[in-house]
Parts: C-alpha cells; structure tokens; sequence
C-alpha cells in the first residue's frame, strides 16, 4: 500500500484597473507553498517542498469596437527542496546524492489580436512565449512506478522548459450554427518527457537487477528516463454545431469535430515525440427536451503510426458512446440530476497511443453507469 499526500497553500492577490472604455486590466501576485510525499512500496519519488510566488499582468486594449489587443506577462520563483539529502535507486546499492535546493526563475510573455471580420465571425491570432520550471517526479523519480508498469528516472540537471506558441484561429456564433477552428505551431526548447531506454527492471529476483532483455515481462518493467530536447508541434482542432429549427418539441444538435498533432524533435537522432494522440474525427446527435438531455457520439481514430523511437505503434479504432440525463429542478436552488452512460458500446478493442500500458492492458470494453447527484 502507498499513500500520496500533496498538501498546497495557495494565496493570491488581484487589483483591477480600467481607463475609460479602452483598456481593462488586472495586476496580481500569487503565492503557492506544496509539500509533496509518498510512502509505501511504491515509493518513487522522495518527499519535496515547492515554493513559488509569481507577480501577473493581463491588459486589454479595445482599438476599435471591432478590434482588441491582448497581453499579458508572468514572472516566477520557485524552489523546490527535496527533504533527502540522497535516493537510491532500486537495484543500485550506492545511493545518489540530492542537492539542497533547485531554483527556477521563468518568465511567460503573451499577446493576442481579435478582429470581427464580419457581425459573428472573429479572427484571431495568439502568440506565447512560456517556461515551465520541471516537477518534482521530472527531477526526482527513481524507482517502478508500478501505476504506469514502468521504472522511471529523474534527471536533476533539468532546465526550465521554453515554449514559443502561435496560434491563427477562426469562430463563428450563429443562432443556428456555431463554428470554431484554429491550427498552431510551437517550438520546445528543452522539451521534458520520458524517453525508453531500451532495458528492463526485473524485480522478481532478490535483489532486483536491471537487464537488457526479459523472458518473463510480467516480472520486468521498462525502463524510462526524463530527458530535455528540443521538440516542435503543429495541429489543429475544428468543431461545427448545428441547432436547426424544425419546428418540433424536441431541439436537436448536431456536432462534427476533428483534432490533429504532430511532434518530431529537432533532432532527427531522437525521431518523434512518444505517446502523442493520432488523427480523430467523429460527430454527434443530440437533443434537448424539458429536462431531458442525450447524446450519441461517434469517434474514428487513425493508427498512430509515429509513436517514438522504442514504442509501439497503435491501431485505429472505431468508438460509440451514449449519454442520457434529466435534471430535475425541485426549487430555484434545490436540484437533483439523474444520469445515466453508456460508454464504448461496440466493445472495441481501444489501444490508446498516449497510455504506457497500451500493450498491457487496452481501454476499457463496453461500460455502462447509472447515478444521481444533488444541489441544495
């Protein structure tokens, strides 16, 4: 048995700011102290204190009536303090020592343009600069993270990552259609993930011993380690919903959807980046009656045929799921809602290329879930 605790103080402070009717406005300071600790078997990861206290900005300038400007800005410190002065990696008798303290201190820069090109229909464009300063698991882990049937490693010399993100985007909010596209781009300086590293933890033998290859998988788990290369994406997203007007006591809904990322490191040598959704698109009928709410949702997703150098490539697959609720409204601040689901109801058999356990176990089959929820 392990047990997890994460207990986090959080504080922040905002003051707004107008000018007239051209700039809105908001300065703030945020203040968040984490204790993080596991213990049990499946400790991997020594207990760690994080402490951060970052100033905000956001500013929106109105240019036009058909026209804003958005910006923002972001600086933080953190420290993050193992409360170790050394791990020791499974298998490996010489522990490794921990340092005091690691600080970051990382900065994210943002800007946003919307014009109304015509009455409804917004043109966006988005650009980010960010860092994110790296987890305690990211720096810290060492040893089987049985959850995810892997033995994972920390890598203490990890930078803060840094993204740069652009973004052009189009929506459409009509009385009877509504639609909603964009397509972007980031680079990833010092992008953290795990990478496979091509050898096993077997922990059936006493004591436990990494090895290249393994007879019994049951007994091995892959071996993974936090690495920091430079990774760049481009995607898109798209969804269009229709609520016709037929006339009829029941308002349906149509949706069609679709999503898209692709990730591939600077480096050639280092190949794609792992565990990435592949191509999907799918539609949905739904309706709304008095109280009464339902869905059936179908999804197609390609094979993901770029999943990482040392993984798996996964197959497409076909999913139907079904959702039905009635919210019933006792009083204006007494409700109860009944719900009921019906999730991937062809059975399919569902390898989901973002799981490490995609070739131990698949999504769950047909599921069904009945329940009820109040508010008072």
């Amino acid at each position: 048995m392990t047990q997890f605790k994460n207990a986090v103080w959080e504080s922040r402070l905002e003051m707004n700011h107008q000018r007239g009717g051209w700039l809105d406005g908001t300065f703030g300071l945020q203040w968040q102290n984490r204790n993080f600790a596991a213990t049990g078997i499946e400790t991997f990861t020594p207990a760690s204190n994080i402490d951060s206290l970052g100033f905000f900005l956001t500013e929106t300038l109105f240019i036009t009536d058909r026209l804003n400007f958005e910006m923002g800005a972001r600086i933080e410190h953190q420290t993050t303090t193992p409360k170790s002065d050394q791990i020791k990696l499974a298998g490996i008798s010489a522990p490794l020592p921990l340092p005091n303290a690691l600080n970051y201190l990382t900065y994210s820069l943002a800007a946003s343009l919307n014009y109304e090109i015509l009455p409804q229909t917004s043109l966006y464009l988005n650009w980010q600069h960010a860092q994110r300063a790296p987890d305690v698991q990211e720096l810290f882990a060492s040893g089987p993270h049985f959850a995810t049937r892997s033995f994972e490693i920390g890598r203490l010399n990890l930078n803060a990552e840094q993204t740069n993100h652009y973004e052009l985007g189009l929506r459409f909010a009509g009385n009877q259609v509504a639609f909603h596209a964009n397509g972007y781009y980031k680079s990833v300086q010092d992008f953290i993930y795990l990478e496979n590293q091509g050898f096993f933890f077997n922990f059936a033998p006493d004591p436990p011993r990494f090895q290249q290859t393994c007879a019994n998988l049951r007994n091995c788990l892959p071996v993974f380690g936090y690495q920091a290369n430079t990774a760049n994406f481009w995607g898109y997203e798209a969804e269009i919903t229709a609520h016709p007007r037929l006339g009829l006591p029941v308002n349906p809904r149509f949706t069609l959807f679709s999503d898209y990322v692709r990730g591939w490191f600077q480096n050639n040598t280092f190949g794609d980046v792992p565990r990435l959704p592949p191509l999907r698109f799918g539609g949905e009928i739904g309706f709304e009656w008095t109280q009464w709410r339902g869905g059936l949702r179908y999804t197609h997703a390609l094979e993901q045929n770029r999943p990482g150098i040392l993984d798996t490539e996964t197959p497409g697959y076909h999913r139907l799921d079904l959702d039905l609720t009635y919210d019933w409204k006792m009083s204006e601040h007494r409700k109860i809602l009944f719900f009921a689901k019906l999730s991937n109801m062809t059975n399919t058999t569902i390898r989901n290329s973002t799981s490490f356990l995609r070739n131990f176990a698949p999504e769950a089959g047909f599921s069904t879930q009945v329940g009820v929820s109040a508010s008072f």
